[in-house]
């Protein structure tokens, strides 16, 4: 699972206006101070969303090494908040207001390419995420944009439920998913799998069963 540090009061409110992910969590600071004491002391979050609004730009030079990928965010259009971003390095920018769905899209966006290239699936299959490709000892197979974000965001949830509104938000990606369509790339993707990797979880969505732990590889 996924740590999103936020200074950030009105996307924190957003994140929470939503349903909870198994994908990530969300913590909120309220203070530059308490945010540097628990990026130094824990050093362990995946994502930062940081209000360049409210930070001292000064303060917020000292993030340009952290390993964690940063967003900033601004209440209002700033040539001088652009140039800091860049000079940080930070992996986006986020002009508010913004809609949950947008932002979960930018938050996938950033943590699926933190992701790790080569996901270990049952029965000696193997999820080649950057060659889109699911392969074996016996066979090889090609794997559509959308079944590689399917595959994706599913294998972030391995034994565990997915939701549909987790899939339609990483996958179809603002676009509308109708149910014929999600049952289409369910079928279509079975077939490239061992069999029952997959499981139909009635009424919540669905869930990649591993019968080991999956390992993962850089």
């Amino acid at each position: 699972m996924y740590r999103l540090l936020i200074y950030d009061d009105d996307i924190f409110k957003l994140f929470g206006s939503g349903k909870s992910s198994h994908l990530f969590t969300f913590e909120l600071v309220a203070t530059a101070s308490e945010l540097m004491n628990r990026i130094y002391d824990e050093y362990q979050y995946d994502l930062l969303v940081i209000n360049y609004d409210v930070i001292e730009p000064s303060l917020l030079e000292t993030f340009s090494d952290m390993k964690a990928k940063i967003i900033i965010s601004y209440d209002k259009y700033s040539i001088q908040g652009l140039v800091h971003a860049v000079k940080i390095g930070a992996a986006d920018v986020l002009e508010k207001p913004v809609d949950l769905i947008l932002l979960k899209q930018i938050v996938f966006k950033h943590l699926s390419e933190q992701h790790k290239d080569t996901i270990y699936l049952s029965n000696g299959y193997s999820f080649l995420r950057t060659k889109c490709l699911i392969v074996s000892e016996q066979e090889q197979h090609v794997l559509s944009n959308k079944e590689r974000l399917l595959l994706e965001v599913l294998s972030r949830n391995i034994n565990k439920i997915t939701s549909y509104e987790e899939i339609e938000a990483y996958v179809w990606q603002g676009d509308f998913m109708s149910s014929d369509s999600l049952r289409t790339l369910i079928k279509n993707i079975r077939k490239k799998l061992p069999e029952n990797s997959i499981r139909t979880v009635k009424g919540f969505g669905y869930m990649l069963e591993v019968t080991e732990t999956a390992t993962v590889l850089s």
